[in-house]
């Protein structure tokens, strides 16, 4: 996770004897957030939250321009030189539910949630100054969360004017689908079976879906269980990266696996799939005893066709002596 520093704080300002809360004035942050920032394609049904966990107040003595960052987690230090991951551990952001969404421990603190709309854009205003974390918690449709913010946004204070409106541009991340379709021919393929198949994809916890309406989340090198004409969607896979799908038993049990586009490249916003497909036939066998009388009989006729021949050639042989 990027090392991100703490931006945007006071420009030097005269020195006051007294500490106190910045509160009079309200702050915005808004956040941008776009596919392409050169093009500005926006992506929307993003969902966000920003966590306030630290509050600013003026004090004489203090070195960041005589401002003083106070932390509001108990045992969190808060300032300049913070780095994003240490917070990011705190608050036991590594931590997953079982629906897979990321879980803080933000009791106490005042938390915002909003959704990107049309436009790309989430508006925060109405803010107290002070330090927020912001945590993009579930993506939108062909995309993968963006990396957390660390943002401070500070107000007017003794007439001077300084920017209270922060703007942030997250890096959005892309993903796509890997639909996996499991086939089979031949009259002997058991479609009730249950296939394993290996999945190689990039680092991290992806959601799917079987046709049967099954769903569940499955990461890198894990396996999956698919049976025949069950096919299952994998969801918002990092885009750009390798991607491989093999049976983990192939060519076993009487059956030959055929593969069709089981290794490739995840394309951004598209699908792409790989097909495994299972052949498996009975062949009519003839019974041992059966074929082996069969061969008795065979070798008798052309043995009596060889003894005919030869008598048939020594009587031509008497004639003609005679």
């Amino acid at each position: 996770m990027l090392k991100l520093l703490l931006v945007c704080f006071w420009l030097l300002r005269p020195m006051v004897l007294e500490t106190s809360a910045i509160d009079d004035e309200k702050a915005q942050i808004i956040i941008n957030y776009f596919d392409d920032n050169a093009q500005k394609v926006p992506v929307s049904g993003s969902s966000w939250i920003l966590v306030k966990v630290a509050r600013i107040v003026s004090e004489a003595d203090d070195k960041i321009d005589g401002l003083k960052i106070i932390s509001l987690v108990d045992g969190l230090k808060i300032d300049k030189d913070s780095k994003i991951e240490d917070v990011l551990n705190y608050l036991e952001l590594t931590k997953q539910d079982e629906s897979h969404q990321k879980v803080m421990n933000i009791k106490g603190l005042e938390a915002y949630e909003k959704i990107t709309n049309d436009q790309g854009q989430i508006i925060f205003d109405d803010l107290e100054p002070g330090v927020y974390l912001g945590i993009e918690q579930s993506a939108a449709d062909y995309h993968l969360c963006a990396e957390p913010f660390l943002l401070s946004v500070p107000a007017t204070k003794a007439g001077i004017e300084s920017d209270i409106a922060q703007t942030v541009e997250p890096k959005a991340v892309l993903g796509g689908n890997l639909r996996i379709s499991k086939k089979a021919s031949g009259n002997a393929v058991d479609r009730h079976e249950k296939f394993a198949m290996m999945i190689e994809i990039p680092p991290g916890t992806y959601r799917y879906r079987f046709a049967d309406g099954q769903t569940g989340y499955i990461s890198a090198h894990q396996q999956l269980l698919v049976n025949v004409d069950n096919d299952v969607v994998i969801y918002d896979v990092l885009a750009n990266q390798e991607y491989k799908v093999y049976e983990v038993k192939a060519n076993q049990d009487g059956y030959k696996t055929i593969y069709q586009q089981n290794e490739g490249t995840i394309i951004a916003k598209q699908e792409v799939s790989a097909t495994i497909i299972n052949e498996r036939s009975y062949h009519d066998v003839v019974d041992t005893k059966v074929e082996s009388m069969i061969d008795f009989a065979l070798c008798i006729w052309v043995l009596s066709i060889i003894v005919i021949l030869v008598l048939a050639f020594f009587d031509r042989s008497k004639e003609q002596k005679r």
